[in-house]
């Protein structure tokens, strides 16, 4: 997250274009923002800059800035391996879900006369419900906020004890769970369900 990174991504996307145009073939291009450190303006402003920038071609998980992540290579471990509960691998466990939700299969890219893509799905509104009487406070996490707790996601409370929240998802297969009163818990009314790499288990839902 630097002017001289930045700069460098403008210079990468040059060649990019130099060889879809000597090659006439599709390249895809992903972007992830790694060592975001919060507390610099000048990170967040770059921040800014990318999502408007690749808006839709930029993953929605950000890489924090986080020691564990530096110390890790010198033990010659992963991050799992070496501090699984470090905001680094909280970090890229949410980017491995969120690569493995959207569920590409590899194969032979088409040139971009024979590609044809069809209209793509829009947006759709989901409503998640939760029933818990005597819970103060609940709020839905998942990866399609990457695993952030935001006041954003609180739940409405209703009379009958039933919590609501209405979140727009574009199409893909998204992981959640609710947190309730500072507990985790799975979605009682789906029963799609996926093991997560810290032990529990992860509600799934998929958006068409």
């Amino acid at each position: 997250m630097g002017l001289f990174s930045l700069h460098g991504t403008g210079k990468l996307l040059e060649i990019l274009d130099l060889v879809r145009t000597k090659t006439e073939h599709e390249i895809r291009v992903k972007v992830i923002a790694t060592m975001f450190d919060r507390r610099t303006r000048i990170a967040k402003e770059i921040l800014k800059d990318m999502e408007e920038h690749f808006k839709g071609e930029m993953f929605r998980t950000v890489i924090n800035a986080n020691v564990k992540l530096r110390e890790a290579p010198g033990f010659g471990k992963s991050i799992v391996e070496y501090a699984k509960n470090s905001k680094g691998c909280t970090d890229y466990v949410a980017l491995a879900k969120e690569v493995l939700g959207e569920e590409k299969i590899p194969g032979v890219v088409k040139s971009v006369e024979q590609k044809k893509r069809p209209p793509q799905p829009k947006s759709r509104k989901m409503q998640f419900l939760f029933y818990e009487p005597r819970a103060r406070r609940v709020q839905i996490v998942g990866n399609f906020n990457n695993w952030a707790q935001s006041q954003d996601y609180y739940m409405q409370r209703h009379e009958d004890g039933t919590w609501s929240k209405e979140i727009i998802l574009s199409p893909g297969v998204y992981q959640y769970k609710f947190l309730v009163d500072d507990v985790w818990m799975e979605d009682q009314n789906n029963p799609n369900v996926v093991e997560d790499p810290f032990g529990g288990r992860n509600s799934v839902i998929e958006v068409n």
